[in-house]
C-alpha cells in the first residue's frame, strides 16, 4: 500500500462528493443505515454473544454501506441486500469478513476491558449487557473516566478496519 499525498482541499470535496451522493437516494441510504443500526442493536437481545455478534457485523455492514453509497452514486437505487454484499462474493471472502469481524468485536472487548481498570467495569456491563444508563453512571466520575477512554482508544481502533 502507497500512501496518496493529496491537497487538503481534496478532503473538503471528498465531503461534498460524499453529500452529493447521500442526497441522491436519501430515504434508502437512511433506511439501510437504520436497519444496519436495528439488526446490530436486535442481536444484543440473544442470550449468549449477542452484543459480540453485532459487533462482528459492523466491519461486513460498513462494506455494504460503502457498496450502497457506490450504487447511488451510480444513480441505482441501493436494496437493502447491499449490507450482506461482502458474504456473496466467495467462500474465501465470507470467511475473511468473518474473521475481520471477530477481531473487530475481539478488540472493542479489550477496549472495553481497558476502561473497565477505572470503574470496575461498570461501563463495560451497561455497554455489554445493554441495560440502561442510570443518573448514578453519568454523575460517577470513574464512569465518565472509562466512558472517554473508551471513545479514546475505540476511535484509532476503528479507523484500522475502515479500509480492510
Amino acid at each position: 500500500m502507497k500512501l496518496n499525498v493529496v491537497k487538503a482541499s481534496t478532503g473538503s470535496a471528498w465531503v461534498r462528493q460524499g453529500i452529493r451522493t447521500f442526497w441522491r437516494q436519501p430515504l434508502a441510504l437512511s433506511g439501510l443505515f437504520l436497519l444496519f443500526m436495528a439488526l446490530a442493536s436486535l442481536s444484543s437481545f440473544l442470550s449468549y454473544g449477542g452484543t459480540f455478534l453485532g459487533l462482528m457485523f459492523i466491519p461486513a455492514a460498513s462494506l455494504g454501506l460503502m457498496a450502497a453509497a457506490r450504487e447511488a452514486d451510480l444513480g441505482r437505487f441501493p436494496m437493502p441486500s447491499m449490507l450482506i454484499i461482502a458474504f456473496k462474493q466467495s467462500a474465501a471472502q465470507s470467511k475473511t469478513m468473518v474473521v475481520m469481524g471477530f477481531l473487530y468485536g475481539l478488540l472493542f472487548c479489550f477496549v472495553l476491558v481497558m476502561s473497565s481498570w477505572f470503574d470496575n467495569g461498570e461501563f463495560a456491563r451497561v455497554y455489554m449487557a445493554g441495560g440502561g444508563m442510570m443518573e448514578d453512571h453519568l454523575l460517577n466520575e470513574h464512569f465518565q473516566t472509562a466512558a472517554v477512554l473508551t471513545l479514546l482508544m475505540y476511535v484509532p481502533f476503528s479507523s484500522l478496519f475502515w479500509h480492510a
